[in-house]
């Protein structure tokens, strides 16, 4: 979900962006990430994910992603810097 104070750099990136692909929802929640989730698995060769290691909580977070893509053998590249931490 982007953030109001997110808005400007959203627009920035979503113009400057090669592909774009529209999804079916008409709010952000766990339906929609989930199934964003599963458009980008479909689309790439490897996953590069900046995650804690930490369950999802639900269906669409990042542990999701990396869970269905190692079902689906898409090699996964975790990384986080050290010391980080979710807020």
């Amino acid at each position: 979900m982007v953030k109001p104070h997110n808005l400007d750099q959203f627009d920035d990136l979503l113009m400057r962006s090669t592909l774009v692909r529209y999804m079916p929802h008409k709010t952000a929640g766990r339906g929609a990430y989930e199934d964003a989730n599963d458009a980008i698995l479909g689309g790439i060769a490897r996953l590069v994910a900046v995650w804690d290691g930490r369950p999802s909580g639900g269906k669409g977070g990042i542990g999701d992603a990396v869970e269905a893509a190692r079902r689906r053998r898409v090699p996964v590249d975790v990384c986080m810097a050290g010391g980080a931490r979710r807020e």
